[in-house]
């Protein structure tokens, strides 16, 4: 899926998971990237997709733009769930358990 909709991406990002269609990757040039734009990374990471390419466009938009990559994943390939939070199974997991650990 690629889209390049000059900043209409922030407002129709969530109609994209809403099809019926498995998207595995998405080409985006994001533009005018600010704080707002939050809801559509955490969007992104909870449907499984990870960024595999991140370039700033210096040659259009005057630098406002900024080039991505995403691949969507099987859960199984990490042991991060995709609420960003460790899995149960991960090797991870005795960080939030460990009651030994104590700030110096």
């Amino acid at each position: 899926f690629k889209i390049d909709c000059e900043g209409c991406e922030w407002k129709t990002f969530g109609d994209w998971f809403d099809a019926e269609v498995d998207i595995r990757q998405i080409l985006l040039e994001a533009h005018y990237v600010k704080k707002a734009t939050i809801p559509f990374f955490n969007k992104l990471q909870k449907e499984g997709y990870v960024t595999f390419h991140k370039e700033a466009n210096t040659m259009g938009c005057h630098g406002d733009c900024i080039e991505y990559g995403f691949l969507k994943l099987d859960p199984s390939f990490s042991n991060i769930s995709t609420n960003g939070i460790f899995s149960e199974n991960s090797p991870e997991s005795h960080f939030k358990k460990n009651e030994d650990f104590e700030l110096a």
